[in-house]
């Protein structure tokens, strides 16, 4: 099925590429009607789901085509919300948006577009899909595709990502030039619950163990100081650990939910080069087998440049072993594994191994 074929839902934010994705599409001659997901629970902001429905209906307005609204709030707090607070409880950091992405915009949110009668569901994410390869976008500036890693292959037939031959300016070219509404709105790149990277509001009500104090402990278990919750903290942390007066900088190597001790140590403690999932996902299509070793690209954080490693593969468990060190590998984001541009394999991090 081509793009100009059948009826396309299209996920909108009433941002610059949601709406450019849109415009792109009805103008290939496809059958294009937008959506917004309601997301926000009474006790984070439901006025910022306000303002993107607004933004979205001033697009579909301009474009001449339906807007529907569909309201996730439920599932989108039960799942990845829920998770967010839990992951920090657990002296864990998590990636709310991958998690989103698979449970709700290509999950609840595909399974709404199918059960509505559309052919497609379409967004603006950078990034490609061949067949039911998923793959970097044509700008890796801006690809997206870290985000998409565990996205079933088996909806990616029906997914469609219209700018993923486009660069950043080429969006922001068109949209200004088809005279957009969405064209000089700003962009947030924040997680879309957190206000101004505040995570205490989001995680306190649901976890406050999250935020008991604690020791401070080196890597030899000596207490230098008092930490004010573990979910204050990451892997590879400077600043704000109020530990003054040391011999050489010290760092976050590592939150220890169980003693509830937050561990520091110098920057060499930072670095590992094998990380551990059991919670994984693979494009067995690609890779040709379920289990085995491969030579591949991979990272660990989005903004981080793809590195040569080796994935193993062997039963409930996927390791990746980087060439050269890595700094703070950190449990709960996922390490990502591509083979040129496709994305053969993802997981959650449970640990750094060495």
């Amino acid at each position: 099925m081509s793009d100009a074929d059948g009826r396309i839902a299209v996920a909108l934010s009433g941002g610059v590429d949601s709406s450019v994705a849109a415009a792109l599409l009805q103008e290939q001659g496809s059958h294009v009607e937008g959506v917004t997901m309601r997301l926000m629970p009474e006790w984070v902001d439901p006025l910022r789901d306000e303002d993107a429905i607004a933004a979205a209906q001033e697009v579909c307005q301009a474009l001449g085509i339906a807007h529907h609204i569909v309201d996730f709030v439920a599932p989108f707090a039960r799942t990845v919300i829920a998770d967010f607070a839990a992951q920090y409880r657990d002296g864990r950091t998590p990636n709310p948006c991958i998690l989103c992405n698979e449970t709700i915009k290509f999950g609840a949110l595909w399974e709404w577009a199918r059960g509505q009668g559309f052919d497609a569901l379409a967004t603006g994410h950078y990034a490609r899909i061949d067949g039911e390869h998923l793959m970097r976008a044509a700008d890796s500036t801006k690809d997206q595709s870290y985000f998409l890693y565990r996205v079933a292959r088996s909806r990616l037939v029906r997914i469609r990502f219209p700018l993923q031959n486009l660069t950043k300016t080429q969006v922001k070219e068109y949209a200004r030039a088809h005279t957009l509404p969405c064209a000089e709105r700003a962009e947030s790149q924040d997680i879309c619950f957190i206000e101004a990277g505040e995570r205490q509001p989001v995680i306190a009500p649901l976890e406050p163990d999250a935020y008991r104090s604690g020791a401070i402990v080196t890597s030899d278990g000596m207490p230098i100081g008092e930490h004010a919750g573990l979910a204050h903290y990451t892997v590879g942390q400077r600043h704000g650990l109020g530990l003054g007066g040391q011999a050489e900088p010290l760092y976050v190597i590592a939150l220890d939910a169980q003693t509830n001790r937050l561990v520091v140590g110098t920057q060499d403690a930072l670095l590992g080069s094998e990380v551990v999932s059991t919670d994984f996902v693979i494009d067995e299509a690609a890779l040709g087998a379920t289990s085995g070793s491969w030579e591949v690209t991979a990272q660990v954080r989005y903004h981080m440049r793809p590195m040569t490693a080796q994935l193993d593969l062997t039963g409930d468990r996927m390791t990746v072993t980087f060439a050269e060190p890595v700094a703070a590998i950190s449990p709960g984001q996922s390490a990502v594994c591509y083979r040129g541009d496709v994305v053969v394999a993802g997981g959650i991090i449970d640990a750094r191994v060495s």
